[in-house]
């Protein structure tokens, strides 16, 4: 523990400007429901039309809260002796990568430089994803008759259940009907969905029993890191969600089918435009499912006709096979609740469980 105060000293500054930034607020389009409208109209019309993204104006207090995050990261670099400070200059890293990106979405070579925050997905992957979204049938299971207010209700009960304050929001904008930011301890609900039962069970292993439960024993460890989040953890905290979709009999054919197209429009992101991937899923998928696929690949263009995406949405696929193979050796799950690890870090968080510096995982599924 001794070699890792150095680290302790900084900790709370990172990640209290990592809250404060709050990168993802700029990675949504802001007229995202109108260019669907409008998308949708034109394709009944028979025409092509390439949605134009425009995103929240960068606070005008990032300059200031950049130079912060620049000067934080020297004061991790003197930690030499620290197992974390390799970890902990990753994120800082990544974030001022994104900030820099995020800031400039005119600079020619945006698409590819989005397109490599995540990479490409591999020739294996697509494969299988390809093979899942020609055999598989995709229909509507059950009705969706629950509205945001309803989810609101339900998942503040199912919070308050195991006693954790978080904030439940409904936003008039967001990239998926759910989502989990462990950061700010949040829950966002989107404004313009609807919901069925089926979903609900679903989210509740997906976002609460995975999401929130790793983060929560992520704040019983003594570095924030745990909380939220390594750098690339995020294959392994999809993945794990969709093993516990699927262990709990809650990932249908349906499930399986939309995760597939998510890493097919990653792959199509990087060389096609909107248009030409929608094109491609609407042979499979009703056209606003379409849609919203494929607007989650191109969000953070502006002009979506372009080349590039965010390609994020294949860690779906890929974390799930990789978390089911790691499981298949494993008697336990319990070492990836420790905090919001990835694969790569279970030996570490062992090693530091082993000397007594962590705490085995309160919340488990």
């Amino acid at each position: 523990m001794n070699s890792e105060k150095c680290i302790l000293q900084y900790d709370h500054i990172f990640w209290d400007l990592d809250r404060r930034i709050d990168i993802f607020r700029y990675i949504n389009p802001i007229n995202g429901v109108e260019e669907k409208r409008k998308f949708l109209t034109e394709y009944e019309l028979g025409n092509c039309y390439n949605p134009q993204f425009e995103y929240e104006e960068f606070d005008p207090n990032i300059g200031q809260l950049y130079k912060e995050l620049l000067s934080v990261r020297t004061k991790f670099e003197t930690c030499k002796n620290s197992l974390l400070a390799p970890y902990y200059l990753k994120n800082i890293d990544d974030l001022v990568f994104r900030i820099d990106l995020f800031s400039d979405r005119k600079n020619p070579d945006f698409g590819d430089k989005l397109s490599n925050l995540y990479g490409k997905p591999t020739s294996d992957l697509i494969k299988e994803a390809g093979k899942n979204l020609e055999t598989l049938k995709y229909a509507q299971s059950s009705e969706e008759n629950l509205t945001p207010n309803d989810v609101y209700e339900i998942f503040k009960t199912e919070m308050g259940n195991y006693g954790f304050n978080w904030d439940i929001k409904i936003y008039s904008r967001a990239s998926a009907k759910l989502s989990v930011n462990a950061s700010l301890n949040e829950i966002k609900i989107n404004a313009s969905e609807k919901f069925s039962e089926m979903n609900i069970r679903r989210y509740i292993y997906h976002e609460i029993k995975t999401h929130v439960f790793r983060a929560e024993n992520g704040k019983l460890q003594p570095f924030m890191i745990f909380k939220n989040g390594f750098p690339d953890y995020i294959t392994t905290e999809e993945g794990l969600a969709l093993f516990n979709e699927n262990k709990h009999g809650l990932l249908s054919s349906e499930d399986v089918k939309r995760y597939s197209a998510r890493a097919i429009a990653a792959d199509y992101s990087t060389k096609s435009s909107f248009y030409e991937i929608f094109e491609k899923l609407v042979k499979h998928f009703p056209p606003s499912t379409a849609y919203s696929i494929v607007q989650r690949v191109k969000r953070g263009m502006l002009d979506t006709s372009l080349p590039g995406g965010y390609t994020k949405d294949m860690v779906y696929m890929d974390g799930f096979q990789k978390v089911s193979s790691f499981l298949k050796n494993n008697d336990s799950m319990e070492i990836l609740y420790t905090g919001k690890i990835g694969l790569d870090n279970v030996d570490l968080a062992q090693e530091l469980i082993d000397r007594g510096i962590l705490s085995r995982p309160k919340y488990m599924p």
